[in-house]
């Protein structure tokens, strides 16, 4: 375990990314192929002309099955419910439940939503990073505020702990994820 007496060292970090990496890589293949086919192959000419079938036409029943998927995850959003911990208020509960909620409209994390809950449904794998941040204005008044931002391509470019055993992922202990950035 670290912290802050106890930083991680660069060398901690390779390791960590490495065994992330190297767990998950046989289902992101599989995940690519599933993006790549869904947005992509399915429509291209090169490959039916190739196919030995003598039909050539198309029932895209692939794109209509992943639109009514995701028109029932918008009818029925899932909603996030803080309990209290140990001998915390419940009023403290309540005021993170409100927080979480406001922060939700915002730009950046309804295009977070669409983003992880599009791949989630083409290939199972979406995510967004939340983080927080301190929202100042003209006045000095300083509000902390949560942020959302999406995670693209969450298969290729998302990592995580590969000791964690729920199907959402919710009990690792570290994600790595790439960016791209400009030289």
């Amino acid at each position: 375990q670290w912290g802050e007496d106890m930083p991680l060292k660069l060398k901690d970090i390779k390791t960590f990314h490495e065994k992330a990496y190297t767990s998950g890589q046989t289902n992101r293949e599989e995940a690519s192929d599933d993006l790549v086919f869904y947005w992509v192959t399915h429509w291209d000419d090169q490959t039916l002309q190739d196919s030995q079938l003598a039909y050539r036409g198309e029932f895209d029943m692939l794109r209509s099955a992943g639109k009514q998927i995701l028109a029932d995850l918008a009818s029925n959003p899932i909603q996030n419910d803080f309990e209290s911990i140990n001998d915390t208020p419940d009023e403290v509960s309540e005021i993170a439940d409100g927080l979480y909620r406001r922060d939700a409209n915002s730009n950046t994390s309804l295009e977070s939503f669409r983003v992880a809950e599009q791949e989630s449904v083409v290939c199972g794998v979406g995510a967004w990073i939340l983080e927080t941040k301190y929202k100042s204005n003209k006045t000095g008044d300083e509000k902390q505020m949560i942020v959302r931002r999406p995670v693209y391509e969450a298969n290729n470019n998302g990592f995580w702990d590969p000791n964690a055993k729920r199907i959402d992922k919710s009990d690792a202990n570290y994600f790595s994820h790439l960016n791209a950035y400009s030289e």
